[in-house]
């Protein structure tokens, strides 16, 4: 499903150049977004013949008065983009850039600016903008994040709500949904086979409101005391 709807944009490219500024694929740290990352890169990975982690710079500014981290991180975009831009010019530009979630604590300090230069198409997925962000730092951050949502040929929005919170700054005809999908591959080596009295749950288990979830959950069952 997927990746035919990426399919639907018939760009001519020698291949694609991806970025994932708050989290790249090869994270060895476990979360939604590396996943997230990892499956995209295979569905575009369908449709081109070359994709390819352009970078694996991390954008994220955890706090929006940590001036010193945001001194460094636009260092390192700097030397990024230089390292690029060489690279570039001797063995030639990507068909196409695209930045995965790009928002107001890692915007994507490298893609656009590079797009530009070389005339390359530059296109988001899971772009947001919220204004209560728009403090200290961060407030740079989300600037940034908008411009390169509205120089975006195309921005891929995964969420209505994502959806609604950029109509008012992008053109509509530069604004599509993506619905949601997993790669199914590791659960249909079996047929499904319902177990009754077992209940299957999928979560994250990160300290705070993430693992007080199950406890919930736990108390939640035992209102059904009644049934098997």
């Amino acid at each position: 499903m997927a990746a035919d709807r990426f399919a639907l944009y018939h760009v001519p490219m020698p291949g694609i150049a991806f970025f994932a500024p708050m989290k790249p694929p090869d994270s060895p740290v476990p979360s939604g977004d590396r996943l997230m990352a990892r499956q995209l890169l295979g569905c575009l990975g369908q449709v081109a013949p070359d994709v390819h982690l352009v970078s694996t710079l991390i954008t994220r500014l955890r706090d929006s008065d940590d001036h010193a981290g945001h001194a460094t991180i636009l260092a390192a975009a700097g030397a990024e983009h230089a390292r690029l831009t060489r690279d570039w010019g001797r063995n030639g530009p990507p068909g196409l850039w695209v930045c995965y979630h790009p928002y107001y604590k890692s915007p994507d300090l490298i893609g656009p600016k590079l797009c530009a230069d070389f005339g390359v198409p530059y296109v988001t997925v899971e772009a947001s903008y919220s204004a209560r962000r728009d403090v200290g730092l961060w407030k740079e951050w989300q600037a940034r994040a908008v411009d390169g949502a509205r120089q975006a040929a195309l921005n891929i929005c995964l969420t209505r709500r994502d959806r609604a919170g950029l109509a008012p700054l992008v053109a509509q005809n530069r604004l599509a949904r993506l619905a949601p999908f997993i790669d199914a591959t590791p659960w249909m080596v079996r047929d499904p086979a319902a177990e009754p009295g077992h209940l299957g749950v999928v979560a994250m288990m990160r300290a705070g409101d993430k693992t007080d979830s199950y406890g919930h959950l736990a108390a939640a069952l035992a209102h059904l005391g009644d049934l098997d």
